[in-house]
């Protein structure tokens, strides 16, 4: 919200990045201050060091040490996405990007943080730098985010706070753009907040969907790059640590600048063109493919321009879009790996069935061999058991290593269930150790892919075989009147009266 305060100063702000006046023809891109067509804009809200030493040295730094390697180039190119992603927000709706960095501690992963907050003010991780830890409640981590519009809201070091935050939970939000309505004490709705857009930057030593109840929505808004080496070793690590804190928060304003001269036809033309290009590009597609596309566009168009703003081939942009469509088939390849292993074990169970022990609603059947599990086919369960013994088998005959991640994603669609909350197994009477419990659907043992030969099928109904076929023959007959009855016409011309 801007404030006029008619003074030297003509209005105050609480908001960062992006933003629109009625007197303005194009938003303004704010960070400190700025001068607007004769309006001088102040920012006024949590205190932030935003400026340090001067653009020229900013710029020989990037020169000097971020952009001679391609790892620090995709970074670089992050980090200035923020504000093309923001930018086309209200036409595109593509919503915020969540990108989780990934990796050990020597991958220089937080060095990479720092070098994106550095484009737009100070990279220090504290209360007046643009870098944040997770030593804090969701609540505040929200509301710290709350106004900024194009700049990077950067989030350090997930480990380091496991059990505080619902990691699923938080993407949505982050991703959605907004923070969840919520209630006083009084049940009053609190009043509305200032919303995000943007790109969000998580760094973790793990990733973040290998969390406890990472969901496929939250699979869906965020994009993991994992084990990236982004600096070339301890030394550059050092110095781009020196570098960004030496000189910042010039190149981003430069940059939004540059950027808010070009048409805005132009640029959404040019989402459109890469976007598609990505998704074209892109190897293991799936649903969520063409939204990720849209999101990850962005951050090859800030390459490209960044290129056009300094007249100069600086970033190659090839690399950038294969460093996403890498990170993005890796992430559709875990995300679909769950769904996938799934279909797989049921074919499993289909083939192996003799394996199992059945039970219908009126008779059993009993493994032939050595037992995998138990199917009951009954009215009040519908399940199929698998011995977690010969589900580990199934694994290791298919190369599957992603077991506890595998199961997660299943408990927490549905696909598999557990009188125990703490547990993904079973134990199941009749069975010697623990089973994995698979809910059926509906009684139809053709569903779950269960063949019941003519025999069992007369069995089920209680039917020798020739009752069965006698029965087949009077339901294909035309039923009989128990009896006939005569209706007299007066009663009939008495019916059909006007």
């Amino acid at each position: 919200m801007l404030y006029n305060l008619h003074g030297n100063v003509s209005y105050l702000t609480n908001k960062l990045g992006w933003q629109q006046h009625l007197n303005w023809t194009t938003p303004q891109f704010i960070l400190e201050s700025a001068n607007v067509s004769g309006d001088l804009i102040k920012y006024e809200g949590i205190p932030l060091k935003f400026t340090k030493g001067d653009f020229k040295s900013q710029l020989k730094f990037l020169k000097t040490e971020v952009l001679p390697h391609k790892e620090c180039q995709f970074a670089l190119s992050i980090g200035l996405s923020s504000i093309i992603s923001s930018y086309i927000e209200p036409y595109k709706h593509i919503g915020t990007l969540v990108t989780n960095v990934s990796g050990k501690s020597s991958t220089g992963k937080s060095t990479i943080a720092e070098l994106s907050a550095s484009l737009y003010g100070c990279p220090e991780t504290s209360n007046t730098g643009l870098v944040r830890t997770f030593n804090a409640t969701k609540t505040s981590i929200l509301a710290i985010s709350e106004g900024r519009n194009g700049l990077p809201i950067i989030l350090d070091d997930a480990n380091a706070n496991p059990n505080e935050h619902n990691k699923s939970d938080l993407i949505y939000e982050f991703a959605l753009g907004e923070a969840r309505a919520r209630c006083n004490s009084d049940g009053t709705v609190q009043e509305g907040h200032n919303s995000w857009s943007g790109i969000v930057i998580i760094t973790s030593e793990s990733p973040l969907m290998e969390a406890e109840n990472f969901s496929q929505g939250a699979h869906a808004r965020c994009l993991t790059i994992n084990d990236v080496k982004w600096t070339q070793s301890a030394a550059h690590s050092e110095r781009i640590k020196t570098g960004v804190n030496q000189n910042y928060g010039f190149v981003g304003k430069w940059f939004a600048d540059k950027f808010s001269a070009i048409s805005i036809e132009s640029i959404l033309n040019e989402h459109s063109s890469i976007s598609t290009e990505i998704y074209d590009r892109i190897k293991i597609k799936d649903h969520m493919s063409k939204r990720m596309a849209d999101k990850m566009a962005p951050i090859v168009m800030a390459a490209k321009y960044f290129n056009a703003f300094l007249k100069h081939e600086v970033i190659d942009v090839e690399s950038i879009i294969e460093f996403l469509i890498n990170a993005n088939d890796e992430s559709t390849q875990k995300r679909s790996l769950a769904e996938n292993t799934f279909d797989l074990l049921i074919q499993y169970i289909i083939q192996n069935q003799n394996h199992f022990h059945i039970k219908y609603p009126q008779m059993d059947v009993t493994a032939k061999s050595k037992v995998y599990g138990k199917i009951e086919l009954t009215v009040n369960k519908k399940y199929c058991y698998i011995l977690k013994s010969q589900f580990d088998s199934f694994l290791k005959e298919n190369g599957i290593t992603e077991k506890q991640t595998i199961l997660k994603q299943w408990k927490n669609e549905g696909k598999i269930t557990s009188n125990e909350a703490d547990r993904n197994t079973q134990k199941i009477s009749g069975l010697e150790g623990r089973c994995l419990a698979i809910p059926i659907d509906s009684f139809d043992p053709e569903l779950f892919g269960i063949h019941i030969d003519e025999p069992i099928r007369s069995k089920l109904l209680g039917l020798d075989e020739e009752e069965n076929e006698k029965q087949n023959v009077e339901i294909l007959e035309t039923p009989k009147c128990a009896e006939n009855y005569e209706v007299p016409d007066e009663v009939i011309d008495e019916l059909f009266k006007e």
